[in-house]
């Protein structure tokens, strides 16, 4: 046995997908840490209070503080990994605001909003969820406007953490069906120690990381998937239901008692909880995968040999000019770039 194989690839001239994911992690984790004591600190020193980050409002302050730590976090040690294992750029993250981001990022949200109003509302057509319409006031607007930008936070944390370079690298090392696999069981994970979750909330977590993943997959870019998720988490803020088991502990313009069974509206857990859910994912699911539009599923477009610079030694795929040339085009490059 060639020990060096276990961890090292020859043919590619890098260090094998899980090491290079172990590497990304160690990097990541250790500026969480260092930035979230650092924000930590500022939040002190300059709060007219002082904070129990066990108790409301600073277990808010100490979930907004882990979010902000992690993106930046996230991100550096990404491009870190990128550029020191497999010699690409940073735009290869997919997170540079760059081409149609805006885009992507404000129909993920729309798509998010529809797909929980949609879900709601077949509740509530069924006699199974009650909707009221609460009115709006300067003090709830305030705090809808601060559980968006919250819900972006997250969005964008739990994507990078996710399907940034993680998601990525095992794309180039095992193939797509292996890491939508593994990648979906990490974000159900993720859930795990939510309240009142149940084996088909575990399930409708997973199925929504697969949609995520499929959703990078088919837009080039982690846009669109940080839209869908923030605008899927805050639909069910405005609609005052359960977010993944977490109650909401503020008024919003509408209040929605779910009033059939557990199994169909997901009950303290939320909609996620419920097979109505799990229908919609699937369906959505089987339109991403085979709707005729984005990247195709089939180019490899994320292997970005067009971006990489070619080792010292040619690989085999070094004299797929052709492929390579396709693959960048597909992301709307120019010949030029």
């Amino acid at each position: 046995m060639n020990w060096r194989s276990i961890w090292y690839d020859s043919k590619n001239g890098c260090l094998r997908s899980g090491w290079r994911v172990l590497a990304f992690l160690t990097m990541a984790m250790s500026f969480t840490v260092l930035l979230s004591a650092l924000f930590s600190m500022l939040l002190s020193a300059f709060s007219p209070m002082s904070l129990d980050y066990d108790k409301p409002p600073g277990q808010f302050y100490g979930i907004l503080i882990e979010r902000l730590a992690m993106i930046p976090a996230l991100i550096a040690a990404g491009v870190w990994a990128l550029k020191v294992f497999e010699r690409l750029p940073a735009r290869a993250l997919g997170i540079v605001p760059e081409g149609a981001w805006l885009r992507q990022l404000l129909l993920g949200i729309a798509a998010g909003l529809l797909l929980i109003g949609a879900v709601l509302g077949l509740l509530r057509a069924s006699g199974m969820a009650v909707i009221h319409w609460q009115g709006t006031g300067k003090e709830m607007l305030l705090m809808l406007g601060e559980a968006a930008l919250f819900m972006l936070l997250v969005g964008l944390a739990e994507e990078l953490l996710v399907h940034g370079y993680l998601f990525q690298t095992l794309l180039r090392g095992i193939g797509p069906l292996f890491t939508l696999l593994l990648t979906s069981l990490l974000f159900a994970c993720l859930h795990l120690f939510n309240p009142d979750r149940t084996l088909l909330s575990m399930t409708n977590i997973f199925l929504v990381g697969v949609l995520f993943g499929l959703l990078y997959l088919r837009s080039g870019s982690l846009w669109l998937p940080i839209g869908l998720h923030a605008g899927w988490n805050f639909a069910q803020v405005l609609f005052h239901v359960p977010v993944s088991g977490m109650g909401i502990s503020f008024s919003t313009p509408f209040l929605t008692e779910l009033t059939g069974q557990r199994l169909v509206t997901g009950g303290a857990f939320g909609p996620e909880g419920g097979i109505v859910v799990s229908a919609v994912l699937l369906g959505m699911i089987t339109l991403v995968v085979y709707g005729r539009f984005g990247l195709p599923l089939d180019s490899r477009w994320w292997e970005w040999r067009g971006l990489a610079r070619a080792p010292e030694m040619p690989q085999n795929w070094d004299f797929s000019v052709d492929s390579r040339y396709y693959q960048w085009k597909l992301l709307g490059h120019d010949q030029s770039e």
